[in-house]
């Protein structure tokens, strides 16, 4: 593998936005005999002003890893404007935790 560096800025900066949930110190509790369990994470970007040194004008989602535990067996990924859901990013009605990939848009 070959990494280039480059002092020149480009004209499209690319990073790496890990969405998920928070698990509390006391873990995350399926209980044992559900048949279904759905959990839900957001990631705003209005929240992003809290981390960034920059304003974020525009944002592109290029590609997507779907990721549960052993546990999981479908994956939804969907993109929300002004509180209405508008289209799934990504979707995997039969996830298996050995055929994880990335989705490319």
């Amino acid at each position: 593998m070959r990494l280039y560096y480059t002092d020149q800025l480009r004209q499209h900066d690319v990073g790496i936005i890990d969405a998920g949930l928070m698990v509390s110190s006391w873990g995350y509790a399926i209980p044992p005999t559900a048949s279904a369990f759905r959990s839900y994470g957001l990631c705003k970007t209005s929240h992003f002003s809290d981390i960034l040194p920059e304003p974020v004008p525009d944002l592109s989602v290029i590609s997507i890893t779907l990721h549960t535990h052993l546990a999981g067996r479908k994956v939804r990924v969907g993109l929300f404007r002004n509180g209405t859901q508008i289209d799934f990013l990504a979707v995997d009605e039969n996830y298996n935790f050995e055929m994880q990939g990335f989705i490319n848009h």
